[in-house]
């Protein structure tokens, strides 16, 4: 090329250089989320040492999972999703529990089913885990959909070997093996139905946390 058209041409390669230079890097493209099934299958063989290394490599502490029916938690979860702080509370791995709310687990964070981990910690009468629950700013009094409460829920529910035996009223009386079947003759407050089912401590450490013990039937 004649001289002055090589000048104007490295002009204008110099230019564009210069202009790249300016230009922001582009961004990288966005991370995958990490993969909890390591934290999750520790939590479920009560492994703290595991919990730590799937925390340690980027495992949200709120991470969630479906229930499964080896779980053992209420039917109303079954197949919904669930918190890890919820996963080991309702596994009573409490160690696990207290781990992941010494790692800033949310307390206050709802399962699919609507529960939280003080509400599931009643529901299967974790009575362990109520306190550290409540010392991280668990409410003792969050209701559920239908207006249900942990210590309504902890006294209401069901053994799994079924309603323990009541005590005579007199030598005479055969012992009963569950309560009446008019609701109209069931205890109408928790502490009472607490009693009357034989979850009395369930009763007793959520009124000392401040729960309102006279809760309606719903």
């Amino acid at each position: 090329l004649p001289r002055p058209q090589q000048q104007q041409q490295q002009r204008g390669n110099e230019a564009m250089a210069l202009q790249d230079a300016d230009d922001p890097p582009a961004a990288p493209p966005p991370a995958e989320p990490p993969d909890s099934s390591l934290l999750f299958a520790a939590i479920r063989a009560d492994d703290a040492q595991q919990i730590e290394r799937a925390l340690s490599e980027g495992a949200s502490v709120d991470s969630t999972v479906h229930v499964e029916a080896e779980d053992g938690f209420p039917a109303g979860c079954l197949a919904k999703p669930v918190t890890a702080l919820m996963l080991a509370v309702g596994l009573g791995h409490n160690r696990i529990a207290k781990l992941l709310l010494e790692r800033g687990a949310n307390v206050h964070a709802r399962a699919g089913c609507g529960a939280t981990a003080m509400y599931l910690g009643a529901a299967v009468g974790n009575v362990e885990i109520i306190a550290s629950l409540a010392d991280a700013g668990g409410d003792v009094n969050v209701t559920d959909a239908r207006g249900n409460s942990p210590i309504w829920i902890g006294e209401s529910r069901e053994f799994e070997s079924g309603p323990p035996a009541l005590p005579p009223t007199n030598v005479l009386d055969p012992p009963h093996t569950a309560p009446p079947t008019n609701t109209s003759h069931r205890p109408r407050i928790a502490p009472s139905l607490g009693a009357f089912k034989g979850h009395t401590e369930m009763v007793r450490v959520l009124a000392e946390l401040g729960a309102a013990v006279k809760t309606a039937m719903k």
